[in-house]
């Protein structure tokens, strides 16, 4: 899934991300409206012009969908739910919340926020457009924005996971039955359904010789797919570590590592002898970074320090005792050792925790 990119701004404490392949959906967009929707609305035009409206729009276009996942981040967070960011992809826009929903209702209000912003934005345009007095180019846009924002709203609203429409229906089934497993399990084949049936038509599309859409529609259908049982999984991995705390479950022998050891002697004490990925640095009792061997020339090991290149120990990098395993589990998969740090009041070393602890949990609990 592409959920990474290059922060550029942050709005209500939300890192807004662009990732690398938004240039490329940017620059289709804007080819696609200056060759062909700007000159069949406004004949006549130069085409510097047409360039210009069509940049816009496609910049106008994701502005919009940035406004629909900033719909589902400010109601997440009215309930309690931080957001860890919302990415702008070449798919359209995720807005990462820190958890799952408490419940029914909290998921339905976050799910039919996004859709409501893009049906409003539609009104919007439509209700100015009905203002007297636009330019031919100026009017043409607005339609285009009512359009696309109407379209984004409708897309989301298909009851299959992980759409708006599937978490809608997800929220219902959680609400009737009170089993959010099986909820999630009912709207993730409904979206893998969907998916299927679009990467169909993009097969078909592209066999009648439309490559670009077909392809399009191939590879969302295929990030569809890969979201829904990304999400089914994810439901299953709450169930199965509820209740159960990172102390629990991390390693309490942890090797650690001096900060003014030689990378020759880290790598022959400690790598070779214990076959960890990572160690601890610690530095009068205290934690101050992990510490990986890797991208240093192995001629200079024996002049180099830890200290020197050391990773610093950032939140990504810790958990405490007795926070909820699930809570560092999503910590965990996103940092860059897929390993941390368990320490008690912030600073005293009292254990270690791996994605490998954190599945072997999830096989025998599941």
């Amino acid at each position: 899934m592409i959920t990474k990119g290059q922060r550029i701004f942050t709005i209500r404490g939300i890192p807004i991300e662009i990732n690398y392949s938004w240039f490329l959906i940017v620059a289709l967009v804007a080819w696609s409206l200056a060759s062909h929707y700007f000159p069949g609305q406004v004949p006549g035009l130069a085409p510097r012009t047409y360039w210009g409206l069509g940049i816009v729009s496609a910049l106008a276009l994701f502005g919009s969908v940035l406004l629909h996942e900033l719909g589902h981040s400010v109601v997440a967070q009215r309930n309690g739910i931080a957001i860890r960011g919302i990415t702008l992809h070449i798919f359209g826009g995720i807005a990462k919340l820190s958890r799952e929903a408490d419940s029914p209702g909290v998921e339905f209000r976050i799910a039919v926020a996004g859709p409501a912003v893009s049906f409003a934005l539609a009104l919007g345009c439509l209700l100015l457009l009905r203002l007297p007095g636009w330019p031919e180019p100026a009017a043409a846009l607005l339609g285009y924005l009512r359009f696309v924002n109407f379209a984004v709203a409708i897309f989301n609203l298909v009851p299959g996971f992980p759409l708006d429409g599937g978490r809608i229906l997800r929220a219902l089934l959680w609400w009737w039955r009170g089993d959010l497993q099986q909820a999630t399990r009912v709207t993730g084949a409904i979206g893998g359904g969907f998916a299927f049936s679009l990467m169909f038509l993009g097969v078909v599309s592209f066999a009648l010789g439309n490559a670009v859409q077909g392809i399009y529609f191939l590879f969302i259908g295929i990030f569809l797919k890969q979201a829904a049982d990304a999400s089914v999984q994810q439901v299953a991995w709450r169930q199965a570590l509820q209740g159960i705390t990172v102390g629990d479950v991390m390693a309490r022998e942890v090797v650690t590592v001096d900060p003014d050891l030689t990378l020759a002697r880290l790598a022959d004490d400690l790598f070779w002898r214990h076959h960890f990925a990572s160690f601890p640095v610690t530095e009068g009792g205290r934690v101050v970074a992990l510490k990986v061997l890797r991208d240093h020339p192995r001629a200079r090991w024996g002049e180099v320090r830890v200290r020197e290149v050391m990773l610093p120990f950032g939140p990504d990098l810790q958990a405490g005792p007795r926070e909820a395993a699930l809570d560092a589990f999503a910590r965990l998969s996103q940092n860059p050792l897929g390993r941390m740090a368990v320490v008690e009041n912030g600073e005293r070393l009292v254990g270690y925790l791996s994605v490998k602890d954190m599945l072997h949990i999830l096989a025998l609990r599941s």
